[in-house]
């Protein structure tokens, strides 16, 4: 964990990362957070989080995309910390992913200006072992 810690701090935020089978995959992000693992088996997804800001609230949008057609499980943990403390917002569910169509698993929309923002995702597919996603969705400064 302390590579982790390292890496984190060394990009800033500025990166998703994915923990697969004790692998550390890092992919780094512009606007839309985009990164790329084999999920499960020999399945080609990607996984992403799109954040839109408006009029103080942030739309968080997690997505995956597949080359094969599939079912997939996934949670979204959102946890918002601030000075007066920690939010956490929690969604699960099932999705039919089409071949190279985008989906949506889930939206949440938070308030934009309340300190640092992060999203947990972990996918599963057909009862198998699961896939953790991090993503920051912390709302850069003016």
């Amino acid at each position: 964990m302390a590579a982790l810690s390292s890496v984190r701090q060394a990009l800033h935020g500025n990166a998703a990362w994915c923990n697969q089978g004790g692998r550390l995959v890092v992919r780094l992000f512009s606007s839309i957070f985009l990164k790329e693992c084999n999920l499960i088996g020999d399945a080609d997804l990607q996984v992403w989080l799109d954040t839109t800001s408006q009029s103080g609230q942030l739309l968080v949008i997690p997505y995956v995309k597949s080359v094969n057609d599939m079912q997939l499980g996934f949670r979204m943990e959102l946890s918002q910390q601030a000075q007066s403390g920690t939010s956490r917002i929690s969604q699960r569910g099932q999705v039919a992913v089409k071949a190279a169509d985008p989906t949506p698993l889930a939206q949440v929309t938070i308030n934009a200006n309340t300190g640092h923002c992060k999203v947990e995702l972990v996918l599963q597919r057909d009862g198998r072992a699961a896939d953790t996603y991090q993503f920051n969705c912390t709302t850069p400064r003016p």
